[in-house]
């Protein structure tokens, strides 16, 4: 599904629910890794 997500930034939720704040979708990406 990721590889679906069109938009340059995202925002970004923790696996607890938290905002990690909104940042690029590569970064976002690495971090799912």
């Amino acid at each position: 599904m990721n590889h679906q997500i069109r938009a340059r930034e995202v925002r970004v939720i923790g696996p607890e629910g938290d905002q990690l704040g909104v940042m690029p979708l590569h970064e976002a990406l690495k971090m799912v890794e």
